[in-house]
């Protein structure tokens, strides 16, 4: 457990704003990490069945809020974000 919880936040810490001169391939770089956090997510909740602390909702609060901002990103950036928006974040993922 400890494992899906530390590479989950290496993920959203590795998630920030694209430095100058490398804002090409963001979307995609966007849509692989998001698609690779929400598998750890998953991994994560399986492994917390049946606990009292269950901390998938916190993580995929977190996801919800980073797809959004990258979306607005791309689109600030004129980036297409449509790889973006086909990705789909619900509360199943914690189920």
């Amino acid at each position: 457990m400890k494992n899906a919880m530390i590479a989950i936040s290496v993920f959203f810490a590795s998630m920030t704003v694209a430095q100058a001169g490398e804002y090409s391939g963001l979307v995609q770089r966007q849509v692989r990490q998001i698609n690779e956090q929400k598998a750890l997510i998953q991994q994560l909740n399986h492994e917390q069945k049946g606990e009292k602390e269950n901390l998938c909702g916190y993580f995929l609060e977190n996801l919800i809020e980073q797809k959004s901002s990258a979306i607005k990103l791309a689109a600030t950036l004129g980036e297409d974000p449509s790889a973006l928006l086909q990705i789909e974040i619900d509360a199943n993922l914690c189920r």
